[in-house]
């Protein structure tokens, strides 16, 4: 059990590039324009923005956890 709300995870490059389609796929609708797409991959790919691990607010199986990235960018 983890005993901080959040805490960041970095990632291997390999695992990030296997990650890249499933981080796009999950942006909001207001998110899913070229611009915004291409600099969330950018940020994810090139910045090495770190993902953010929770516990779990639903079950997961072994191996799985919760991951989330946040991306401070300004389009426009």
């Amino acid at each position: 059990m983890l005993n901080r709300r959040h805490f960041l995870a970095y990632l291997h490059p390999d695992a990030r590039q296997v990650l890249a389609s499933a981080l796009v796929e999950g942006l909001p609708h207001t998110m899913r324009d070229r611009a915004t797409e291409a600099a969330v991959l950018h940020g994810f790919l090139t910045d090495r923005i770190p993902g953010i691990v929770c516990r779990p607010a639903r079950v997961c199986t072994d191996g799985q956890g919760q991951l989330g990235f946040s991306f401070p960018l300004r389009i426009g």
